[in-house]
């Protein structure tokens, strides 16, 4: 029976001694950003003929993996300051699980308050509030004051007649008439 390749290392062997050099050829190369991995790549392949770029990738994550390169420390301060204002990427944070209090509390506020108000208040992103809405199946547009939930209830209708209404272009004061 054959063996997997999964098992074996793919990449191919060479001389222990240009490791140091491939190594900070793609160091120096990372450093300069996108052009610059390029171009150590390519040095590389050159060096090393038995190599592709994807052995020159992997052992780029290798040297990431093991903190030789650093990340946006490593680059110059403007580009740092430059990439801030382009990149406002968040870390994600561990999810809570919504409990049935928060669910109410979201349900009350759903369809009076702007979204990012009710995030504000509940102590989550506005991005889980718009999906527990949506999970929920409820809308977040906030309609003159008036959630549709409870416009239902004040005028005693279906989801689907209110949806009609609505449609119709009808006033409160017109369906009230008509019931």
């Amino acid at each position: 029976m054959s063996a997997s390749p999964a098992g074996k290392n793919l990449q191919p062997k060479i001389n222990p001694r240009f490791l140091p050099v491939i190594d900070r050829v793609l160091i120096a190369g990372l450093q300069l950003g996108p052009a610059g991995k390029l171009e150590a790549i390519n040095k590389v392949l050159q060096l090393v003929p038995e190599w592709k770029r994807g052995d020159c990738w992997r052992r780029i994550r290798q040297l990431r993996r093991m903190s030789v390169v650093a990340g946006p420390e490593a680059q110059p301060k403007a580009q740092t300051a430059k990439r801030k204002n382009q990149d406002r990427v968040v870390p994600r944070q561990r999810s809570c699980p919504w409990t049935s209090e928060d669910d109410d509390r979201l349900l009350n506020w759903a369809g009076y308050e702007p979204v990012n108000k009710i995030a504000q208040r509940l102590g989550r992103s506005v991005r889980a509030v718009r999906f527990r809405l949506g999970a929920l199946g409820i809308s977040a547009k906030v309609s003159d004051g008036w959630s549709q939930r409870k416009l239902r209830k004040l005028l005693r209708v279906s989801p689907a007649r209110l949806k009609h209404f609505i449609g119709a272009g009808r006033s409160i004061a017109e369906s009230c008439r008509t019931k």
